[in-house]
């Protein structure tokens, strides 16, 4: 089996290091594997899951790290993918595809998130990088979940669903330059991950498929996301932060997240929840397009079970295309409540901006509007509409496309 040295490397090929009072030789340089090396096959028939187990196990081996490669032309059928060391780069190539495996057997079952109340576990992400620092995943091809094989038991509330990307517990990730497509579940779940940066990708799903979600913050920090082309069965993009009592209790927020240039098609929106129990502080979402079709435009959701504190969330230069719901932007603190009986972590409120001109129509620089404990301050966006409403329930504008302003969101202390 040949080893390939990466073109990058810069560190000596030995390091010598005193060790027990001997001399040992340790490999610090980088090095590329390929998954046929080790067997793998992309015939879309053959299983490759020990193929990519022994190919992350040989660039593991090592403190530089390395570069597993699936080259193209392929189909790469396998089961769950964990990376679990750091400065590792999953590179798969354009033209080749790693495919999930249709077999619940495949896939184990593994430990619910401790911010989130899950009373059901849920099976093994089909890639799962976890507790590393300085993972890429990039290359130019495709990574496809298979998620009709999952949609169809969504109604089962055994066991959830597969996510297709997690990063967990992660510093200084890079996912750049792939496709990402047919989810079972949440499509790329950064979860209590530091400096994370997802750009340039490409995310897709049926319209009908269920909770495909594109990327999902969550309670994460210092995440950048642009340049992503998102089409779905749900949220473009949702920022979170734990669920319930269990995300109080384990306390950790998401902050200082920018979603900028991204082109959304059929979804359900940019949305900040619905599960904020920890915390959001710091959200930048600017310049982006959501055509749709889509459910929502930009909005805030949540209910008074799974609230927390929402705060310095800015809006600036996104527009929205075809969307059914809130045109503008919509603001919910009873998601999902089915009854009256709930703790009032937060009052009840629906508030909905349909049309910029209803701010103020003599000027674009706005007003300061109080809804409950919920402080809106210097919203302002342009329309050619002429009817105007921000009262919910109010009337949908003549032309649906706008330019959403500044919206700084401060949930008050209660």
């Amino acid at each position: 089996m040949v080893l390939h040295t990466s073109p990058m490397l810069i560190l000596p090929r030995v390091l010598l290091a005193l060790c027990g009072g001997s001399i040992m030789l340790c490999r610090c340089e980088r090095i590329s594997v390929s998954i046929t090396q080790c067997g793998g096959v992309g015939d879309g028939k053959t299983l490759n899951t020990e193929a990519f187990k022994k190919a992350i196990s040989m660039v593991s081996n090592g403190t530089a790290g390395g570069t597993v490669l699936v080259p193209a032309p392929g189909v790469y059928l396998t089961g769950p993918i964990q990376v679990s060391s750091s400065n590792i780069t999953l590179q798969v190539e354009s033209g080749a595809v790693v495919q999930a495996v249709r077999s619940t057997v495949d896939f184990p079952v593994v430990p619910n998130l401790p911010s989130y109340d899950q009373p059901t576990p849920r099976y093994h992400p089909f890639v799962w990088v976890t507790n590393t620092s300085n993972f890429r995943l990039t290359g130019g091809g495709t990574i496809d979940g298979n998620g009709d094989y999952w949609w169809q038991r969504a109604g089962s509330k055994s066991i959830e669903r597969p996510r297709l990307l997690e990063i967990y517990n992660c510093t200084d990730v890079e996912v750049s330059q792939i496709e990402l497509r047919n989810s079972g579940f949440w499509t790329v779940h950064p979860v209590y991950s530091t400096n994370v940066h997802i750009h340039d990708i490409n995310i897709s799903a049926p319209a009908n498929s269920p909770n495909t979600d594109g990327v999902d913050p969550d309670s994460s920090s210092n995440v950048l996301i642009e340049r992503a082309n998102i089409s779905c069965g749900d949220d473009h993009i949702a920022i979170k932060s734990g669920r319930n009592d269990a995300g109080r209790a384990f306390g950790m927020p998401a902050r200082n997240i920018t979603v900028r240039d991204c082109v959304l098609w059929a979804g359900r929106g940019v949305s900040i929840g619905s599960e904020v129990s920890g915390g959001i502080d710091g959200v930048y979402i600017s310049d982006n397009r959501l055509l749709g079709p889509s459910e929502h435009g930009y909005h805030i959701k949540t209910s008074s079970d799974r609230g927390g504190y929402v705060r310095n969330i800015h809006y600036s230069n996104n527009t929205i295309g075809n969307v059914a719901g809130d045109a503008l932007l919509g603001i919910l603190t009873d998601y999902g409540v089915t009854t009256a009986a709930q703790p009032a972590y937060v009052t009840p409120m629906r508030y909905v901006a349909r049309c910029a001109r209803a701010v103020d129509s003599r000027r674009q620089d706005a007003v300061c509007l109080s809804c409950g404990n919920i402080l809106l301050q210097r919203l302002y966006a342009t329309s050619d509409c002429t009817a105007s409403s921000i009262a919910p329930g109010g009337p949908h504008c003549c032309n649906p496309l706008y330019a959403i302003g500044i919206l700084v969101v401060v949930h008050q202390s209660l």
